[in-house]
Order: structure tokens, then C-alpha cells, then sequence
């Protein structure tokens, strides 16, 4: 777990890695993992983090109820025989968010446990949702406006991931929720996700026809070569605006 302090010794960074580190590497260690090892395996991560977390986070035992806390922590670990580690994953965010402590967060997972992304990007403008960068077999959606993910409008689904988010303020939601939103994980959990996993988006371009576009999930950990609507559209950038790998 990575925690960082200040000289007054208040916490002011917690990255949850406990469980989802330890999980990383011991419960997708192997497909020959038997569900009885699985179960154990993540017993034993919940149990060291409902242990270590709350007197290592000042601000979170201040914001929210220890009782209710371990309550939550004992209810997920029943429950992850009948659900996805990706599910316990989520859980675990939520729980975390719940402070609602920006500095207090549960990242997603890498390794075995690592989210499946979507290779979109997407900003959040004052009129909504728009597409700036993509894999170039997606470059149709550049620029593009975001109607529907699924069936949810992007504000429906950013409502929707409110409680999996640390986040004190409006803007800062905006920042995060983007890459959250389109990952395999999320999209599943919410019913947008088909069968294969890829999502359909519904777009529209200025003074054109709504479209639509099913989009893949990568394999996890992919880097695919992203294009930008600013390299797409041949935007002029100011050169104090331009930065390597822009």
C-alpha cells in the first residue's frame, strides 16, 4: 500500500492496493486456482484490510461509521462466492468512495485483475460528451458527440458511478469518470456491456445523423496507438498548449 504523509503526520494518501495487489498476484496467479483457494485467498486480503485501512486513514474513520464499515467489509466477503472478482473490485471502490475523500481512493487493479478498456476517449465540454481520441479502426467517432452508451446518456451513466468515485467536487468527477466509464467492467455491471463484451455507442457529428458504433474491449493492459480529433481535424495548437505525446 502506498501512503504518503504530511509533516503534521494527517494522511493526505491512501492508494488501496491491498487487496487488489495481494489479489493480483495470488488469486489470478493461475486458471487451475480451485473456487475454494479463490474464496480463501480474498478472505484473507478483506480481513488485512479491514484491519489496516481504518487506522491508516485518519479522514475516513472521521467520515464514516467503523461499524457500518466492517459491517460492509464482512457482507463482501460472503458474498464473493456469487460474484465476479471484478464485482468484489467495484465493491471495494464504493466502499472507499463512500467518505467521499478525494485523496482516498481504491485504483483499478493491474495485473490478472486489470480492467478491459474501451479504446475511447471522451471530455466532458459544457454541452456534453465528445470523443478526442480513439483507435484508428474507431476514428469515425472523432469529434463526435456521445448520445448513448448503451442504452444510458453519458450523464445518466456518470450519475450512475457517482458512489465508485472518491471525489469532493463536480470538476473532479468530470476528470475521473471518463476512463472508469468506459472499461469492459463497468460497463457490464451497469447491463450495457453485450455478450462479447463490446458496447454499442449512439453518436452524432454536426449537422449529420445520429450513428452508431460497436466498440471492442482490449485485451487487458493494451496500448493501442490512439489518434486524436486534433491530429484527425488538422487543429491548429498554440505552441505553449503543445506537449510531447499530446
Amino acid at each position: 500500500m502506498e501512503v504518503k504523509s504530511n509533516k503534521s503526520g494527517c494522511w493526505v494518501c491512501v492508494a488501496i492496493a491491498m487487496a487488489l495487489v495481494m489479489a493480483a498476484g495470488r488469486v489470478g496467479a493461475s486458471v487451475q486456482d480451485s473456487q475454494a483457494n479463490r474464496e480463501e485467498r480474498w478472505r484473507q486480503d478483506l480481513e488485512f484490510f479491514a484491519g489496516q485501512f481504518p487506522a491508516l486513514q485518519m479522514d475516513f474513520k472521521k467520515l464514516y461509521p467503523p461499524a457500518k464499515f466492517q459491517r460492509e467489509v464482512r457482507d463482501l466477503e460472503q458474498d464473493v462466492p456469487q460474484i465476479s472478482d471484478s464485482e468484489v473490485v467495484l465493491r471495494l471502490m464504493r466502499l472507499v468512495a463512500a467518505a467521499k475523500v478525494a485523496h482516498t481512493t481504491v485504483y483499478e487493479p493491474q495485473g490478472s485483475l486489470a480492467f478491459h478498456r474501451y479504446p475511447l476517449q471522451f471530455y466532458w465540454y459544457a454541452d456534453g460528451a465528445a470523443v478526442t481520441r480513439a483507435a484508428e479502426q474507431y476514428s469515425a467517432a472523432l469529434g463526435a458527440r456521445i448520445v448513448k452508451i448503451g442504452t444510458m446518456t453519458p450523464e445518466q451513466l456518470e450519475s450512475a458511478v457517482v458512489p465508485y468515485i472518491s471525489h469532493e467536487n463536480q470538476p473532479w468527477l468530470h476528470q475521473l469518470s471518463p476512463d472508469f466509464m468506459l472499461t469492459q467492467e463497468v460497463a457490464a455491471h451497469f447491463g450495457l456491456a453485450t455478450a462479447d463484451g463490446s458496447i454499442e455507442l449512439t453518436l452524432k457529428k454536426p449537422d449529420a445523423d445520429p450513428f452508431l458504433l460497436r466498440v471492442a474491449p482490449l485485451a487487458a493492459g493494451a496500448k493501442p496507438t490512439m489518434i486524436s480529433a486534433i491530429d484527425a481535424f488538422h487543429i491548429p495548437v498554440p505552441l505553449y498548449r503543445k506537449q510531447p505525446n499530446s
